[in-house]
């Protein structure tokens, strides 16, 4: 009994390794090729590529990006990028908020302690808390909307590349308009402020 159930199970996988091996041969020559990670190519391609010099890494270049795009779900990857561009953001705004309750409490603990409190100061919160009302702009080059605006295509355009190249994708270059555009309204907003 020993010896007979394995003769048997070898008997058995000879047998269905002859009928795949008929099998085999008798598929039509028009078959497509089965490849890893589910890429299938038509006999005629992959016999095309088979023959090219460069063609075992095209194959090679197929298999990984289907692999890479089973496996890769950019979602965790872009939150991460938006988040980090609205922490950006979210820094400078709370900077400049940082800024105006700091001169504010100054200005109070002068008024306390009765000190005279200078025009400079003076003028600086009136600036601050007059906003776009005064008649000559108050704010530096770097704070203009259209400044911002840039700052934002261009991370805009980061992050873009930055996705599209990570997925696998050709198209990562058109990421790149976004970086252009951004640099020439922060460009613009720059040149502004010198003729000002």
């Amino acid at each position: 009994m020993r010896i007979l159930l394995p003769i048997l199970v070898l008997a058995l996988s000879l047998g269905a390794d002859v009928r795949a091996a008929d099998s085999a041969e008798t598929l039509p020559d028009n078959a497509p090729v089965q490849l890893g990670d589910g890429v299938v190519l038509p006999r005629a391609v992959y016999a095309e590529l088979a023959a090219r010099e460069d063609g075992w890494a095209i194959i090679e270049r197929m298999q990984e990006r289907a692999a890479n795009s089973h496996t890769f779900e950019g979602v965790p990857h872009l939150v991460a990028i938006f988040v980090s561009v609205l922490l950006f953001f979210w820094s400078a705004m709370f900077y400049y908020n940082r800024k105006h309750a700091r001169l504010h409490r100054t200005i109070q603990l002068m008024v306390e302690k009765g000190q005279p409190v200078p025009v400079e100061i003076l003028r600086a919160a009136e600036q601050l808390d007059a906003g776009s009302e005064s008649a000559k702009p108050v704010a530096p080059h770097w704070a203009s909307n259209l400044m911002w605006g840039g700052v934002l295509w261009i991370t805009v355009g980061i992050t873009a590349c930055i996705y599209l190249w990570s997925r696998g994708s050709d198209a990562w270059p058109w990421g790149l308009a976004a970086i252009v555009y951004g640099v020439a309204a922060a460009g613009t907003a720059y040149r502004k402020r010198d003729s000002h």
